[in-house]
């Protein structure tokens, strides 16, 4: 059997973070760190493991089932997980109405999921509107990123 490692980042926003909106919102960075980027380098002594668990190029109408299933086997393995979700740029923006506050159907079942095999999990969220969170309880905390900006990353881990 595998030693249990100390901590799993799961979610692609860790990578590939949603730090500004759309529309008349966008900037372009001077600089733009990752959460993932950050935790691996300034805090190397901490065994950390890494699923994607989505796509955050999601449109949040398909689920793929294989993120899912790798990302709750990372968490299996993990005494505890931050899971970074929130909504893609696809989903909100100025120019129309969302049709429905939940986040992408991947995102839920991956959070429904870790929950479920490691109550030690963090959500972080990455989005700039309001969401259901219908797995709030079984999560251990959630933090609200909203668009963190440019050193989001960073300040999401310190």
């Amino acid at each position: 059997e595998q030693q249990q490692q100390h901590l799993a980042v799961i979610g692609e926003f860790a990578k590939y973070p949603r730090y500004q909106g759309m529309g008349s919102s966008q900037l372009l960075p001077t600089k733009l760190d990752t959460a993932w980027d950050h935790m691996t380098s300034n805090y190397a002594s901490i065994s950390t493991m890494y699923a994607a668990g989505y796509s955050h190029k999601d449109d949040g109408t398909t689920v793929d089932t294989s993120l899912i299933d790798k990302a709750v086997k990372v968490a299996k393995l993990c005494k505890c997980v931050i899971l970074f979700a929130g909504l893609p740029e696809s989903c909100e923006s100025e120019g129309f109405d969302r049709s429905s506050m939940n986040l992408p159907l991947q995102q839920q079942e991956l959070i429904e999921a870790v929950c479920d095999v490691n109550q030690n999990t963090v959500v972080v969220l990455c989005n700039g509107q309001p969401i259901t969170m219908p797995w709030v309880d079984k999560s251990k905390s959630i933090l609200e990123g909203y668009l963190a900006g440019q050193a989001g990353g960073s300040a999401l881990i310190d």
